[in-house]
């Protein structure tokens, strides 16, 4: 009995689980110096050329679909500060600007950080036609967003 109380007070050797402060303390350094390293050589702006392309593309359609919707003249206006569609003649108001499904905002684009060489204003009638757009009109500079008039 006295070498079971004995085999119960003496201790065994705990198992140790996990990581010790020193492979912590060279993980984080590790990925310290690696973030250091690649994230200055990620190019953002590609990110944001390609997310005002979509965003403009959805301008147009948005713009085309009210048009033909509503029967009314229905305006969109791409510049580098954004996109903006407008009631252009009709309800409720022309020169109302629409606001965007996703934001609630007038601004459908985030800013496009320079890839807009020059303002795009397109025109859609009640049936869906660009009306000032006699020749095909070019959007963007790095990927196009061509709307061909009748």
């Amino acid at each position: 009995m006295a070498f079971e109380i004995m085999a119960l007070l003496v201790k065994r050797p705990v198992k140790s689980t996990g990581f010790t402060l020193i492979e912590l303390v060279i993980v984080i350094l590790l990925l310290g110096v690696l973030s250091a390293v690649v994230l200055p050589r990620i190019n953002i702006s590609s990110f944001r050329q390609q997310g005002f392309y979509q965003q403009s593309t959805a301008a147009v359609r948005i713009a085309q679909k009210l048009a033909i919707s509503s029967g009314c003249v229905v305006r969109v206006q791409i510049s580098g500060a954004g996109c903006t569609v407008t009631w252009n003649v009709c309800a409720p108001a022309s020169g109302t600007n629409v606001p965007s499904p996703a934001t609630g905002n007038n601004n459908f684009c985030a800013n496009s950080d320079g890839t807009v060489p020059a303002a795009a204003d397109v025109s859609f009638d009640a049936i869906g036609r660009p009306v000032n757009s006699a020749t095909p009109t070019t959007l963007l500079a790095t990927q196009n967003i061509t709307i061909n008039g009748r």
